[in-house]
């Protein structure tokens, strides 16, 4: 479980500590750092499924999770200085980054070592964004990312492909040609108009549970 979650010089924030409990709720006006706090959750999850936090330990700013631009874009506006840090401390796993200035980058802490078990790292990790995506022909798929396949997307964009996943234990019923078996950069996933109000259903029965 995530327990602490601290930022420095980052976007809005010069300095904020927010404690975790097994549920956070991040109520507020707009502008108050309520996104910023998850994006520092989505930064080093999808610096994860696309590296496994391996050689390269650059943290990714623009993923399937979250896209947020440079360096200077993530920067707090008044710093007073150049140090820009993250950190997340789960029960037995800190993870935590830094603003390298010769690499220009935040970089992720040398030596660290990681398990699949944690919040930041094992399978049942699922983040939705309040953009989600409605019905559709095609998608882009995730080759290279360290990707499960039953996670239903940041936009609800691989419903079906975990739907199909999970075959039996969902409790619907998958038909074969929702199958995402194209390995092309864009996979297709639905057969005509019936298919895709159907899969809609799906989605918004979902969604309401």
């Amino acid at each position: 479980m995530i327990n602490r979650i601290k930022v420095n010089n980052f976007k809005c924030f010069e300095a904020a500590t927010v404690k975790c409990k097994e549920l956070s709720l991040f109520t507020g006006l707009n502008g108050m750092g309520k996104s910023t706090v998850i994006q520092a959750i989505l930064l080093f999850r999808q610096t994860f499924e696309r590296n496994s936090f391996g050689a390269d330990r650059r943290i990714i700013l623009n993923g399937h999770y979250v896209s947020l631009g440079t360096i200077k874009d993530i920067s707090y506006w008044y710093k007073k200085n150049d140090e820009i840090s993250l950190v997340i401390e789960e029960d037995d796993q800190i993870w935590e980054c830094y603003y390298d200035q010769e690499a220009q980058a935040l970089m992720m802490k040398e030596n660290m070592v990681y398990t699949n078990k944690g919040s930041m790292t094992g399978k049942g990790f699922e983040y939705i964004c309040a953009e989600r995506l409605g019905p559709r022909r095609y998608y882009d798929n995730l080759e290279g990312e360290r990707y499960v396949s039953t996670q239903i997307g940041s936009k609800g964009e691989h419903v079906v492909s975990s739907l199909y996943e999970i075959g039996d234990q969902s409790g619907f019923k998958v038909y074969k040609n929702m199958k995402n078996s194209n390995e092309s950069s864009e996979r297709e996933i639905f057969r005509g108009e019936f298919i895709l109000f159907q899969i809609q259903n799906i989605i918004l029965a979902l969604l309401d549970t």
